[in-house]
C-alpha cells in the first residue's frame, strides 16, 4: 500500500469542522450534540482520522468526558447531602448533649460538603451541566439540567436544616442554663429540659405540640399522603429478599430494583423533605440486606469477568503462535507455493476453531470487549492472510475451468464430437480443485452450477442428435492411438457388407431390418425383427451355406476342379473302408451287473435314478456328458460394424415398444373414459388392449356396469382407487380418505385396496360421469394399468 494518502475533500470536511467548532465556542456544551458528532461525521464519509478533524474529535472528546465526569461528581455530592440530612435527623432525636458533642464533627462534614459543592458550581463546565435548568419546569428537561437541580435542591436542604438545627441546640443550651429561656423546638429536647425544670408535661406538651406545628413544613394532610408512599417502599425493599435471606431476583435485576427504590426514595426526600428515622432505618437495613447479597453476585461477576478477560488474552497468544508455526504467514508468499504446501482444508477447520473457542469464551463488559477485539482481530487478519490470497488463487483457478468447459460445450454445439474423457478429465480437476481448496457455500455453489450448465448442454444437444445419427451408423475405422471413449460420439463411417464375414453380414442384415422395423412403429413387426435378430446371432456358422470363403478366385477354382474331379471317379468304384480296430472296453464288475456291458459314463446325471442327470436338464448348449464332444460349435466373437449395429438396433427397439406402449396405454384408458361417458359396452377397450393387469372377469364387471344405468356416487370406490394407485387425493376429499385409512384399520379381515380395484373400478363406472370423478379415474388407472 503506497504511504501516501489520497487527498481530503474539503467539501466534504468543511461542514463538520464549522460545527464542531460551533459546538466547542459555545458558553456551553450541547452534550448530546457533541457525543452524536462522530457518528454522524462518519456517516457522512468525512475522514475523521485526518487533520483537522482528527484534532476537533479528540477536543470534543475531552470537552464530553470532563461534563460526564462533573455530573457523576453532582450526583455523589446530591447523595452525601441527603446522608448528612439524615445525620442530623438521627441526632435530633437523641439527648441534646449527646447532639451537642456530635454536633462538632458534623458541622466540619457539612462545612466540606458545602466547600465542593461550591468548587462543582464553579467548575469551567458546570454551564454544560447545568443547561436547561432554567426550563426545568417546563416540557423537559435534559439529564445535566435535572442533575443540577437536584444539587441545587440538596444544597438548599442541607442549609435549611443545618441552620435550623444549629439554632435548636442554641436554644437548647441556653436554655439548660437559663430556666426562663423558652424551650427549644425539637420535641425530645424539650421534654428533656421540661423534665429538669421539673415542669408539668401537660404544658409542656401544648407548647411542643404548638412549636412541632410551626417547625413542620409540611400540613397534617401532605404528612399522610408521603407515608403510605414510604411505606409501600419500605416494603418492596424487604419484599427482596425471602424470609430465609434468598433473593427474591437474579443478581442484575436485583441490583436495578435495589437502584430504582433508592432512587424513589431520594425524590421524596427532595419533594416531601426528610422522613421519619425510624422509617428510613427499616428502610435502609431492607437494603443493606439487599444490597449484600449484590455485592456477592458483583464479586463473582467481577471474578469471572477476569477469568473470561485472561481466557481471551490466552486465546490471542494462542493464534499468534499457530500462526508463527505456519510458514505461509509472509506476504510475498505465492498463492500456488501456498497451495502446494498447505493443507488449506486443515488449515480452514483450526481457524473455524479458532472462531468458535472466541465466541464461546464467555462474556465480558462492553468496554473490556472492545479492547480485546482490536487486538484479537490484528491477530486474526494476519492467520487469515495466507488463506485469502489461496482461496483468490483457487477461485481463479475455478473460473478458468469454468472457461474451459464452456468451449467444450461451444465446439460440441459447432460439430466437434463429445469426448467423454476428456469431460472426465476436466470433471476430475474440479473435483481435485474442490477437495483441496475450502470456499464460501455460496460462492462455490454458484461456482459449480457455472461449470455444470454447459455440460449438461452439450450432453443434452447430443441426446438431441443421438436419434437422427441411428440411421447413418457405420463401421468405423480403426482406432489410433490415443482414442478413448468418447469415440463412441463421433460420427461413423458407412459399412460395406461385403466386407462382412457371412455371420457378422447375417447379424448385421437383421439389425438393419430391426431398424426399419423400429422406424415403422409396428409392435408385431419389432418384435419379429428382434427374433430375427436373435437367431442370427444364435446361428451356427459352420451349418450356414455361406461358411466357405469366396472372395479368393484361386480357391474357388480350386474347389471347382476337385468337384469335377470327384464327378469324373465316380463311375470308379471306391476302396472298403477299413474297418475299425477292436478297443477293449472294461466290463462292470460291480455286484449284480453283466461284464459283457460297459460301465456307464461317470456323470453325475445317472446316480440312482432314470432319467436325465444334471448337464441333461435343458442347459442350451452345454455338454450332455461330462468330458464328452460339444455337440454345437461355440459362436465366433462379432465384428465391431456388427456388434455396434445390433446393440443400437436392440436399443432403437426397445425405446420405439416402450413408446407404443405408452401410446396403446393412453389410448386404451381413453376408449374407457369415454365408454363410461356415453355409456356404452361396445366401446369398452378389450382385455388385450387395456393389458396384463386386467382380467377377463374383471372387464365383464364393467361392461355389466356400463351395460346398466347410472346409480349411486361412487365416492368410496375412488378413494379406495386412489389408495391402491397411491396416488394424491384431491383437498375437497382428504378428510373423507384419512376417514376411509380409519375405517380399514378396524376390518382386518376385509381385502385391501389393492386386492379390490377393479370391482371398484366396476363400482365407480356404474355411478354418474362427471369430470371430476373422470380425472381421479384417469389419475388411479394410469398407475393400477402399468401394474
Amino acid at each position: 500500500m503506497s504511504s501516501t494518502s489520497a487527498p481530503q475533500d474539503p467539501q466534504v470536511s468543511q461542514p463538520w469542522i464549522d460545527k464542531a467548532q460551533a459546538l466547542l465556542d459555545a458558553p456551553h456544551l450541547n452534550l448530546a450534540e457533541a457525543q452524536a458528532w462522530p457518528r454522524e461525521a462518519a456517516k457522512a464519509g468525512a475522514p475523521l482520522s485526518r487533520e483537522p478533524l482528527a484534532a476537533f474529535r479528540s477536543r470534543l472528546a475531552e470537552r464530553v468526558q470532563a461534563v460526564e465526569d462533573l455530573q457523576h461528581r453532582a450526583q455523589v455530592e446530591r447523595e452525601a447531602a441527603v446522608l448528612l440530612v439524615q445525620r442530623i435527623e438521627s441526632l435530633s432525636t437523641k439527648p441534646w448533649r449527646e447532639a451537642q458533642a456530635g454536633s462538632e464533627s458534623l458541622g466540619a462534614d457539612v462545612a466540606r460538603w458545602l466547600t465542593e459543592a461550591g468548587a462543582l458550581f464553579q467548575a469551567r463546565e458546570w454551564p454544560s451541566v447545568a443547561q436547561g435548568a432554567d426550563a426545568a419546569s417546563g416540557a423537559a428537561a435534559s439529564a445535566g439540567s435535572r442533575i443540577a437541580a437536584q444539587l441545587d435542591a440538596a444544597r438548599a436542604q442541607l442549609g435549611l436544616v443545618w441552620e435550623a438545627f444549629s439554632a435548636a441546640l442554641a436554644q437548647a443550651r441556653l436554655a439548660a442554663e437559663d430556666a426562663s429561656a423558652p424551650l427549644p423546638q425539637v420535641p425530645v429536647w424539650a421534654e428533656e429540659l421540661r423534665q429538669a425544670r421539673g415542669e408539668p408535661g401537660a404544658a409542656g406538651g401544648a407548647d411542643v405540640q404548638s412549636a412541632t406545628a410551626a417547625a413542620a413544613p409540611l400540613s397534617a394532610a401532605q404528612a399522610r399522603q408521603n407515608d403510605p408512599v414510604r411505606l409501600d417502599l419500605i416494603t418492596k425493599a424487604e419484599a427482596l429478599l425471602q424470609g430465609d435471606g434468598t433473593p427474591a431476583l437474579a443478581g442484575r435485576k436485583l441490583q436495578e430494583a435495589l437502584r430504582n427504590l433508592r432512587e424513589q426514595w431520594k425524590k421524596l426526600d427532595l419533594s416531601a423533605g426528610a422522613p421519619h428515622p425510624l422509617l428510613w432505618k427499616r428502610f435502609d437495613d431492607a437494603c443493606g440486606a439487599a444490597h449484600k447479597v449484590v455485592q456477592v453476585w458483583l464479586d463473582k461477576l467481577k471474578a469471572e469477568t477476569a477469568e473470561h478477560k485472561a481466557k481471551r488474552l490466552a486465546l490471542i497468544e494462542e493464534l499468534k503462535q499457530w500462526t508463527a508455526a505456519r510458514a505461509v504467514t509472509q506476504p510475498g508468499d505465492a498463492p500456488a507455493a501456498e497451495s502446494v504446501q498447505t493443507d488449506w482444508k486443515t488449515y480452514n477447520r483450526e481457524l473455524h476453531q479458532f472462531s468458535e473457542r472466541w465466541r464461546e469464551a464467555g462474556h465480558l463488559s462492553e468496554k473490556a470487549f472492545t479492547e480485546l477485539l482490536s487486538r484479537w482481530k490484528a491477530a486474526w487478519d494476519i492467520a487469515h492472510a495466507p488463506l485469502v490470497r489461496a482461496q483468490k488463487a483457487g477461485l481463479q483457478r475455478r473460473q478458468a475451468l469454468v472457461e474451459e468447459a464452456k468451449q467444450l460445450s461451444a465446439a460440441h454445439a459447432a460439430g466437434a464430437a463429445l469426448r467423454i474423457d476428456e469431460v472426465k478429465a476436466l470433471q476430475q480437476r474440479w473435483q481435485a480443485e474442490a477437495q483441496a481448496m475450502p470456499l464460501d457455500r455460496r460462492q462455490e455453489q454458484k461456482l459449480w452450477e457455472a461449470f455444470r450448465k454447459p455440460i449438461d448442454d452439450a450432453f443434452a444437444l447430443d441426446a438431441e442428435r443421438r436419434p437422427a445419427r441411428g440411421n447413418e451408423r457405420g463401421d468405423r475405422s480403426s482406432r489410433g492411438p490415443g482414442e478413448g471413449k468418447g469415440e463412441r460420439f463421433a460420427a461413423r463411417q458407412a459399412v460395406d457388407p461385403q466386407t462382412l464375414t457371412p455371420y457378422d453380414r447375417a447379424v448385421y442384415e437383421a439389425a438393419q431390418a430391426l431398424q426399419a422395423a423400429s422406424a415403422s412403429d409396428d409392435a408385431q413387426a419389432i418384435h419379429a425383427a428382434m427374433a430375427a435378430l436373435e437367431a442370427a446371432r444364435r446361428a451356427d456358422p459352420k451349418s450356414s451355406p455361406l461358411a466357405a470363403p469366396s472372395a479368393d478366385a484361386s480357391t474357388g477354382a480350386a474347389s471347382e476342379e476337385i468337384t469335377q474331379g470327384a464327378s469324373l471317379d465316380s463311375a470308379t468304384p471306391a476302396p472298403a473302408t477299413p474297418r475299425k480296430p477292436v478297443v477293449a472296453v472294461r466290463g462292470d464288475d460291480r455286484p449284480g451287473m453283466r461284464k459283457s456291458e460297459p460301465a456307464a459314463p461317470a456323470g453325475r446325471g445317472d446316480r440312482g435314478k432314470p432319467g436325465p442327470g444334471r448337464d441333461e436338464r435343458g442347459r442350451g448348449l452345454r455338454d450332455t456328458t461330462r468330458g464328452g464332444p460339444p455337440s454345437t460349435a461355440h459362436q465366433p466373437r462379432l465384428g465391431d460394424a456388427a456388434f455396434r449395429a445390433q446393440r443400437d438396433a436392440l436399443e432403437h427397439a426397445q425405446a420405439a415398444l416402450k413408446k407404443l406402449a405408452a401410446q396403446a396405454h393412453g389410448e386404451a384408458l381413453g376408449k374407457l373414459l369415454d365408454a363410461w361417458a356415453q355409456r356404452s359396452a361396445e366401446q369398452l377397450p378389450s382385455t388385450q388392449e387395456l393389458g396384463r393387469a386386467v382380467g377377463a372377469g374383471a372387464r365383464a364387471l364393467w361392461s355389466q356396469a356400463l351395460a346398466s344405468p347410472a346409480q349411486g356416487d361412487g365416492a368410496e370406490a375412488l378413494l379406495r382407487l386412489e389408495m391402491a394407485a397411491e396416488v394424491p387425493t384431491p383437498a375437497d376429499h382428504l378428510a373423507a380418505r384419512r376417514a376411509l385409512q380409519l375405517q380399514l384399520l378396524t376390518r382386518r379381515n376385509d381385502p385391501t385396496p389393492t386386492q379390490t380395484w377393479g370391482q371398484d373400478v366396476a363400482r365407480v363406472l356404474g355411478a354418474a360421469h362427471t369430470p371430476e370423478a373422470a380425472r381421479r379415474l384417469q389419475q388411479a388407472l394410469k398407475a393400477l394399468l402399468r401394474g
